[in-house]
């Protein structure tokens, strides 16, 4: 990534399919070593050359090294690389033996470290995985080869490994588990509450504004530095569709006592016997109570919407109780159909239902409009 970024720029201006031709020959000319998933790649005909180069993302996350031999020049070079990661010079630089050794050594906890990071990174879905993963890789390559090329690979990559233990020192000192928990929850709030808030009618301009900026800072590798703002715009988010969620559950509740009270009001409710009363009223009191915070908006609106027609549902089954084949369901909806336009349509209307009500009446039935 390094490479392409500054072959991008003046004088160049190659593109980035020109840098990896010219990487690509370089290594077929046997003039650099490349490193990448943990392996020290010599040849451009091997295999894992050919996976190299035919990926975007592995190539920019690739080192390469000029191929030399390790002289007194490429110890002292080790040892000022050392310095710059570790903040201390090597004991001894006369030869590459103790040097690779020094460098293996103080490699090690790091290791462990990033791994342990990059998982926690990967496990929650946060950004910056990758950063850990080229030091691992890193670390990974100074532990199995040789000495010259872990030397060779420490100069190299010395600068990314820097970065990476920087970036887990930063993520250790503030990746509580109740900051992962925060961090999660305001993923969850972007997934589950702001996909029912953002095709609300009349939510304020603010919510999307918070929801674009939670996303933002949730993608950005330093989110760590905006543990309070991430908190801030979730919460926002959150309490926002609590209110709502709240109003909706009060609406259901008043909704669905009253169609409770209606019931109760039906000429021939009370020679009901008490287990037929409270069979009748169980579906509507289970409406009745507080809903779960677990029981979505759209579904708290959908039972208030399908009040009217569930409490029309029980008063048919209680009649249906009390009268059984006597009772008969007329929809009015039948009679007026084509809708009314004239007082002489209504009329017609009118006229045309009381024909119907005087006619089930005669045979006896007791008629239920609906």
């Amino acid at each position: 990534r390094y490479l392409a970024e500054e072959f991008a720029k003046e004088p160049f201006g190659w593109d980035f399919d020109v840098v990896r031709l010219f990487v690509a020959s370089l290594l077929r000319a046997g003039k650099i070593d490349a490193m990448s998933q943990n392996k020290v790649i010599e040849g451009a005909s091997s295999v894992d050359a050919r996976a190299l180069f035919g990926n975007n993302n592995t190539f920019k996350l690739a080192s390469f090294r000029p191929k030399v031999a390790i002289d007194f020049a490429r110890l002292v070079e080790a040892n000022e690389c050392f310095k710059e990661v570790f903040g201390h010079e090597l004991p001894d630089i006369a030869s590459q033996g103790p040097v690779a050794a020094e460098i293996r050594k103080a490699c090690q906890e790091p290791e462990d470290t990033l791994s342990h990071f990059h998982t926690v990174l990967v496990a929650n879905q946060l950004p910056g995985a990758q950063v850990l993963l080229a030091g691992v890789d890193l670390l990974k390559s100074i532990r199995t080869s040789s000495d010259d090329q872990a030397i060779l690979g420490f100069n190299t990559g010395y600068k990314p490994l820097k970065e990476a233990l920087k970036r887990a020192g930063d993520l250790r000192d503030v990746l509580t588990e109740p900051a992962l928990l925060a961090l999660r929850n305001a993923r969850a709030v972007l997934s589950e509450e702001w996909r029912v808030l953002k095709d609300e009618p009349d939510l304020e301009a603010s919510f999307p504004d918070h929801a674009a900026s939670l996303g933002d800072l949730l993608g950005k590798e330093t989110f760590y530095r905006e543990l309070s703002a991430i908190s801030q715009h979730a919460l926002a988010l959150k309490h926002e569709h609590g209110r709502r969620h709240s109003e909706a559950s009060t609406q259901r509740a008043v909704a669905y006592t009253e169609a409770c009270a209606k019931v109760t009001t039906v000429p021939g409710w009370n020679g009901l016997s008490p287990d037929q009363q409270e069979r009748l009223l169980a579906p509507l009191k289970a409406c009745a109570a507080p809903a779960s915070p677990d029981l979505g908006l759209a579904l708290l609106r959908s039972d208030i919407d399908a009040c009217p027609g569930r409490t029309q549902k029980v008063i048919e089954e209680m009649l249906r109780l009390i009268d059984g084949s006597r009772l008969v369901r007329l929809e009015i909806g039948r009679v007026f159909s084509g809708g009314i336009e004239t007082t002489e349509q209504l009329d017609a209307a009118i006229a045309a239902l009381r024909e119907e009500c005087e006619r089930q009446i005669a045979e006896g039935k007791r008629v239920l409009i609906q």
